[in-house]
């Protein structure tokens, strides 16, 4: 059984390289959400570097 990996969306540089890969390759939060599995919402949160609340 895999490991559950947390991430910490305040960690800017995360959202950062998130919105430089995207931009690079074209790719909507929508897009890049579904292939991630999660809302687009929760995206960009992460992208935004906003803290979800636990």
């Amino acid at each position: 059984m895999a490991e559950e990996v947390r991430v910490d969306v305040n960690d800017n540089h995360i959202g950062r390289r998130l919105r430089e890969v995207r931009s690079w390759r074209r790719l909507s939060l929508t897009v890049v959400a579904g292939l991630a599995g999660i809302t687009p919402a929760y995206l960009s949160m992460i992208d935004r570097t906003v803290q979800a609340s636990a």
